[in-house]
């Protein structure tokens, strides 16, 4: 056991005394590994699919129909001008993802610094981080969690920096960190509205740090960097109150329970809420809980401490009471509370009443659920649409008609279809031009087909390809006419495909 404290007293101290630039050139080359691992291992799925064909259309046009979609467009126009620059493929397009998820790595350094914690907590945090299978999965996904992830992040770091400015040491120099602090909350909210719950977070901290909320609000810098942050979202604001009303007369998530906030921690940490049953979780996040309280009880200067635990879990919380009337709660719109967890972890981990041998077991525990998770990650990613995309892409003859049987297989397919040939929409009904549909219904007298019935092949070539999901369903069973005849079939993952001829 002797031995065994000091080969890991040594191990530490050869970490710690590492230069700042090439520890984190190494955890950068860790996170870069996690995420490329499994970065093209899944095909892109239904909302990356939106993604990839929304992005295709000029600025103007992506910021009309977002104003019809559930979400903000600043992630969309990034997008765009990425793919312009560096291609729309899969690889490039969540190679964006994947440099956003670098960047909070390293902002997360600075972020734990600036809160007065040891470099060793330092260091911790940017590994945890780093390997972090939230972060790592949100890293690879060719949407906007990572990228908002990120802006609240470097929000945070700046509100910081401004708040370590006195006045006596430059006024002028405060306001451009408040300034900048505004620009980049503006950012984030037209980059996920869920945003939003870090604002009371750094409110709070904020009146601490003034020592009061009237010394708060006779600040003239703190007010500039907060009204520019509304001034610049002000324009957005009509679309958000029509996308807030639609989504109140219906929306997809499942509501909320008492399971929800253990469940997203298992997420956070091994990246399957159903790994372990449900009262193994609720104890988890008890345990967790009390610890961290006694931490932050027994703590002489508590207050960051206090507030990494309002970044990690408030957002959840608001959210979590918001879902009681109106389900809106969802893990991966919380990527950036994960952070918060992660920093939290290594806080705890590095107290200095945990002694060093003690520390590297539960350094190496905590790896170790990371890289299982990292696993679950590796293991989740399944979809395969790609397949099925080739597939008819090889076996396509001039004239066949391509035909997604459900909304939900129409974006992914589109990208894989190397046909030339436009993909129809099976909808019996017509498309509302809200939500996904606001890409497809300024065209849908082209794309739609109310029923397989309707559909005509040409004269030359009489088949008919219908996408679908895997499993039992009425477009390839009782939907399909009697004077088909099924030809050919193919399916993987939970995407299938079936050929037919009139």
């Amino acid at each position: 056991m002797t031995q065994l404290r000091q080969s890991l007293k040594s191990f530490w101290q050869s970490i710690s005394s590492l230069p700042t630039r090439w520890y984190l050139v190494g955890i950068l080359a860790i996170a870069t590994i996690a995420r490329l691992i499994s970065l093209t291992k899944a095909s892109i799925w239904h909302d990356e699919g939106f993604t990839m064909m929304l992005m295709r259309h000029d600025v103007a046009d992506i910021i009309a129909r977002t104003a019809r979609d559930v979400h903000p467009p600043l992630y969309y126009i990034v997008t765009h001008w990425w793919s312009i620059l560096f291609s729309d493929s899969e690889f490039a397009i969540r190679g964006l993802s994947l440099l956003f998820g670098l960047g909070i790595v390293i902002l997360t350094y600075f972020i734990v610094k600036r809160l007065k914690f040891s470099e060793s907590t330092a260091r911790l945090s940017t590994l945890l981080v780093a390997i972090g299978p939230f972060l790592v999965r949100y890293s690879q996904e060719a949407r906007m969690y990572s990228m908002a992830a990120l802006l609240v992040c470097a929000a945070t770091l700046v509100m910081l920096i401004a708040l370590d400015i006195s006045k006596k040491q430059s006024m002028r120099r405060q306001l451009l960190w408040w300034l900048a602090y505004g620009a980049l909350m503006a950012a984030g909210l037209y980059t996920h509205y869920y945003v939003v719950f870090i604002i009371p977070v750094h409110i709070g901290y904020a009146i601490f740090r003034f020592g009061g909320i009237s010394k708060l609000v006779k600040s003239k810098s703190w007010w500039s960097g907060n009204l520019l942050a509304t001034l610049l979202f002000i324009p957005w604001i009509p679309s958000l109150i029509s996308q807030f009303t639609r989504v109140q007369s219906g929306f997809w998530i499942p509501p909320a329970d008492a399971e929800t906030i253990p469940t997203t921690l298992m997420q956070f940490s091994i990246f399957n809420g159903n790994i372990v049953p449900s009262s193994v979780e609720m104890l988890l996040m008890l345990a967790f809980a009390c610890i961290l309280t006694a931490v932050i009880v027994r703590m002489k200067k508590r207050s960051n401490l206090v507030f990494l635990t309002a970044w990690a879990f408030l957002p959840l919380l608001l959210v979590l009471l918001i879902s009681l009337k109106q389900p809106v709660y969802y893990d991966r719109y919380f990527v950036y509370a994960s952070v918060a967890f992660y920093i939290i972890l290594a806080v705890l981990i590095m107290h200095k009443n945990i002694r060093t041998w003690m520390k590297g077991i539960l350094i190496a525990l905590v790896c170790l659920v990371s890289i299982i998770g990292i696993y679950n990650v590796y293991t989740q990613a399944n979809h395969a649409m790609r397949d099925v995309g080739s597939y008819v892409s090889a076996n396509y003859q001039p004239g066949d008609v391509l035909v997604s049987a459900e909304l939900y297989t129409y974006f992914d397919f589109s990208y894989y279809n190397k046909t030339n040939q436009p993909v129809k929409l099976l909808s019996a009904e017509p498309l509302s031009g809200y939500g996904e549909t606001s890409l497809l219904y300024d065209n849908q007298r082209n794309i739609v087909v109310n029923s397989l019935s309707d559909i005509q092949p040409s004269s030359s070539q009489k088949r008919i390809w219908v996408i679908g999901k895997t499993g039992e369903h009425d477009y390839f069973s009782k939907d399909i006419p009697t004077s088909w005849e099924l030809l050919d079939q193919k399916q993987a993952g939970d995407s299938a495909v079936r050929l037919y001829s009139l």
